[in-house]
């Protein structure tokens, strides 16, 4: 058995009447449905980061090469993206994974890949996202990049020293 850790949400009451009104009609607790109705939704990300174990690897080795080398600002995602992708190898790797070329927007599982690989660069270099005076994370779309959307990013932890 998995452990199970309880977590505290704050939902709109009226949220909270139509999943326990979902739940009940399928035969199962608030908290069973909900947890199911998560599990749905995280299935698609964890498949691909399966399928593409040594390519978020790769991508992890790049974002902490580029921090070291002292690149990290707001838009280090699409420069750990930009830098992948004009490395002959990478690119290949991720053309792949992509099917099609990494310039080439809406390829069907690109946005769900390159999701995992922004969260994958993000926390490789302990950093954290931008957000403004409302505390809304800060996003920046782009156009003719491999990453169409992408989080601004600040405050990346220093590399261990030997």
């Amino acid at each position: 058995m998995n452990p199970v850790v309880p977590i505290t949400l704050r939902l709109d009451p009226a949220l909270i009447v139509s999943l326990t009104t979902s739940a009940g009609d399928l035969g199962m607790g608030l908290d069973a449905y909900v947890t199911e109705l998560i599990a749905q939704h995280e299935r698609p990300v964890r498949g691909i980061e399966a399928d593409h174990v040594g390519l978020i690897a790769d991508f992890i080795m790049l974002a902490l090469r580029v921090r070291d080398e002292g690149r990290f600002d707001e838009n280090f995602t699409l420069n750990v993206f930009r830098t992948a992708v004009a490395a002959p190898r990478m690119r290949a790797a991720y053309e792949r994974a992509i099917g099609g070329d990494a310039y080439a927007p809406n390829l069907p599982g690109k946005f769900l890949l390159n999701m995992s690989l922004a969260w994958h660069i993000r926390n490789a270099v302990g950093a954290s996202t931008k957000r403004d005076a409302n505390g809304v994370e800060m996003r920046r779309r782009v156009e003719n990049e491999p990453i169409e959307i992408y989080t601004l990013l600040q405050e990346a932890r220093l590399p261990i020293a030997a």
